[in-house]
């Protein structure tokens, strides 16, 4: 994960770069900005980093940009791309191996769609419940993903 966002995080200030040689002007104190922002660290007490993921920019992203003599317009496409090209990084090196690890699990457990959408039954005594704390875990299968 933090590969994926060192990577964002890269992507964006070469674009600034770029930006700020376009404009004669030097974007190194744009960058030390930008770079101080928290959402660059993933932790469970971070939410900052949390709503980069889930597509919640900071202003900042674009504002520099247009500190730097690019319209609005096209300094939120740029933006949106980089955006973009983060999160289908997320989904083919995180998202979608973690899923298919889930499906086969739910087959490997015989978990079927039918089960899943059933409303709990009602009239079985409680011991015939299984905690799901006492599952086994996920089973890891090598297969020829390429990520």
């Amino acid at each position: 994960m933090h590969q994926i966002l060192q990577s964002y995080q890269n992507h964006l200030f070469s674009k600034l770069r770029k930006a700020g040689e376009l404009a004669d002007q030097d974007p190194t104190p744009l960058l030390w900005k930008l770079s101080s922002l928290s959402c660059w660290t993933i932790s469970s007490s971070n939410w900052s980093s949390y709503a980069l993921i889930w597509g919640c920019l900071p202003a900042m992203f674009i504002d520099l940009f247009v500190e730097l003599s690019i319209p609005r317009p096209s300094a939120m496409k740029v933006v949106a791309a980089i955006h973009n090209n983060f999160i289908q990084k997320l989904r083919t090196r995180i998202w979608n191996p973690r899923t298919y690890d889930k499906s086969k699990w739910e087959d490997v457990m015989n978990i079927t769609l039918k089960l899943k959408t059933t409303p709990w039954p009602s009239n079985l005594p409680a011991t015939l419940y299984v905690p799901f704390s006492s599952l086994p875990p996920p089973t890891h299968l090598v297969t020829s993903r390429t990520p």
